[in-house]
């Protein structure tokens, strides 16, 4: 989304008035807001809420990743009719299969995680600012 949409779309979050909008002027130098019109205070609330708009969209999750909620089997048995278990005992039988895939990959599935935390901490490391 290039600037002059993503400006468009803060302001009609906004919900100013005609008026309002219309004596608005974005500075591409400053990267503010600008009126000779309105309030400096008003237009001080809009620029705050503007670096507000853009952190957050720099925090936001990228397009490309996809978030998916983690469900527990339990969940998933008591949840989600489609899958048809009717007694306990068929529970724990899919139960006791998932647990025992699951313990063929416990190494490998130990140095995923490890790994993928330590990429994590660093991401959150390399965000945080420097406390010099």
């Amino acid at each position: 989304m290039d600037i002059l949409e993503e400006i468009d779309v803060f302001l009609s979050v906004c919900q100013l008035t005609q008026d309002e909008s219309n004596n608005l002027v974005f500075n591409g130098i400053t990267g503010c807001f600008e009126s000779k019109y309105l309030a400096d205070w008003f237009v001080n609330q809009i620029n705050f809420g503007w670096k507000l708009w853009q952190a957050a969209k720099a925090q936001a999750v990228p397009e490309w990743a996809v978030i998916v909620p983690r469900l527990s089997a339990n969940y998933l048995f008591n949840k989600v009719p489609e899958l048809g278990f009717k007694h306990q005992d068929e529970k724990d039988t899919v139960l006791y299969h998932l647990n025992y895939m699951a313990s063929g990959f416990k190494e490998s599935a130990k140095q995923l995680v490890e790994d993928n935390h330590a990429k994590q901490k660093a991401m959150i490391e390399a965000q945080e600012p420097a406390n010099d």
